[in-house]
């Protein structure tokens, strides 16, 4: 089978708007009123203008001070101690699907659901007994809360540039949390976050499931405005009705919508990857509520980034190293009993790897030597490394599957650093062979070839 390693789309690049301006541009009251990434689609700025103007009319324009940061408008009283936001992106798209004759009738409307929100969230921050059952996830990129007038949100990073903030679910709208808000709770950050994917279980019944055939394979996307991104987040519990014996092909292109390929059978893979990175990025531009363009592994409860490289409009992906052995890996044969597979890993190992894409002469091609120690317990792997280019030992942490082998290599001089190995078994030699990949992230991968053999 020949496999598809790369992967180009064409397609023309979202314009990044949170660069810092030196002459923003400003609506009523000398607010900032830049149209947010998530509307582009949906309105003109001149209608947005329109529309915060309006609202800030609604709320009382002279009993607030008021300011507007990326499509959330930040009211307090004129003495100023305490700020509280109305989410106009969320209005906005409730407008969208209105005759605009009515716009001022639904913004009056949105109004006093805010009022009763507010109510609703002095009671639910009484106690955490109060709001347990109302925390939720929102799923934003980073820029969303650069320049919000406070800070302090509960965030926690998910996804490379996704982070999930943690709400309470209003009637009416989305509260996003902030620490000193719920300091007297006394609960764990994480405990909160927890929490909230727990809630977000119960949606289930709300999001529509809807199948796509292709040529030989099926795509599925869960569809929901507020809820599908971030319930596809703790993907384990909530999706594993869609995971293949090689895992997940997973896609969050904006809030509400969710591309799962179940990876079970590697002679379709090729068509279901293109299938994934056209919708994704189609979606990515299109739609509402834009998150990312990243395609995902979901394997062994964990997301891996599909590689990537953007120059001009074009966007190539790379196939994960792991997931690539996986689709070469013949998985109802494997290379010895898993009763020996510990006692054949345990021990010394040697071998070299060798400096191939992504390097220059004279590293290009040549190779070094390394000396690896195992430990093996029901093929989940743990060791030590030594080679000729680092003056320490690195840690590793893998596994075997079959005669498949993956593991990450780390040095005390790079923790945050991740070198990926994948190979395979070959049982008469007693050997490893594979490649080797570190992805730099902003699109620079580098990798090359290595082999090992027991001593």
């Amino acid at each position: 089978m020949k496999l598809l390693n790369r992967l180009t789309a064409l397609f023309r690049a979202r314009a990044p708007r949170h660069d810092s301006s030196p002459h923003p541009e400003t609506g009523p009251d000398g607010l900032d009123d830049r149209l947010p990434d998530e509307l582009d689609a949906l309105i003109t700025r001149e209608a947005y203008s329109w529309v915060v103007g309006q609202t800030i009319r609604r709320l009382g324009k002279t009993k607030h001070l008021f300011r507007l940061q990326w499509g959330h408008l930040f009211y307090t009283g004129l003495e100023g101690t305490s700020w509280r936001q109305v989410n106009l992106i969320h209005l906005v798209q409730l407008l969208a699907g209105e005759d605009r004759g009515t716009w001022s009738e639904k913004i009056g409307w949105y109004v006093d659901l805010h009022r009763a929100d507010q109510e609703a969230l002095e009671v639910l921050l009484a106690s955490f007994e109060e709001a347990s059952g109302r925390l939720t996830v929102r799923l934003h990129t980073k820029e969303t809360y650069v320049q919000f007038p406070t800070d302090g949100y509960i965030l926690k990073p998910v996804l490379p540039e996704l982070y999930a903030a943690v709400a309470l679910e209003l009637p009416g709208q989305f509260h996003i949390l902030q620490r000193t808000e719920v300091a007297h709770w006394g609960i764990d950050e994480d405990e909160l976050l927890w929490t909230a994917y727990a809630n977000l279980s119960d949606k289930r019944e709300q999001i529509e499931v809807v199948e796509e055939k292709g040529d030989g394979f099926v795509l599925t996307s869960l569809l929901h405005k507020d809820y599908a991104a971030a319930f596809a987040l703790d993907f384990g519990n909530h999706c594993s009705e869609w995971l293949g014996k090689m895992g997940a092909m997973v896609g969050l292109p904006n809030k509400g919508n969710v591309f799962i390929y179940p990876v079970t059978d590697p002679n379709v893979f090729n068509a279901a990857f293109t299938k994934m990175a056209e919708m994704i990025n189609r979606h990515f531009q299109e739609g509402p509520s834009p998150l990312s363009n990243e395609l995902y592994w979901f394997h062994h409860n964990r997301f891996e980034r599909f590689p990537k490289i953007m120059e001009g409009h074009t966007l190539t992906y790379s196939i994960p190293n792991r997931l690539l052995a996986y689709l070469r890996t013949p998985l109802a044969h494997p290379a010895f009993f898993s009763d020996l597979k510990d006692n054949l890993l345990e021990g010394y190992w040697e071998g070299y790897y060798e400096y191939g894409q992504g390097f220059r002469a004279p590293l290009l091609g040549s190779r070094r030597e390394f000396q690896l120690t195992l430990r093996s317990k029901a093929g989940q792997l743990e060791g030590t490394c030594v080679d000729e280019d680092h003056s320490g030992q690195a840690g590793v942490w893998g596994f075997v599957d079959r005669e498949l082998i993956s593991f990450i290599k780390k040095f005390p001089e790079s923790p945050t650093q991740d070198i990926h190995y994948t190979g395979f078994f070959d049982a008469r030699e007693v050997s490893f062979t594979g490649t080797w990949v570190i992805d730099e992230g902003n699109g620079q991968v580098c990798s090359g070839s290595w082999a090992m053999v027991k001593l």
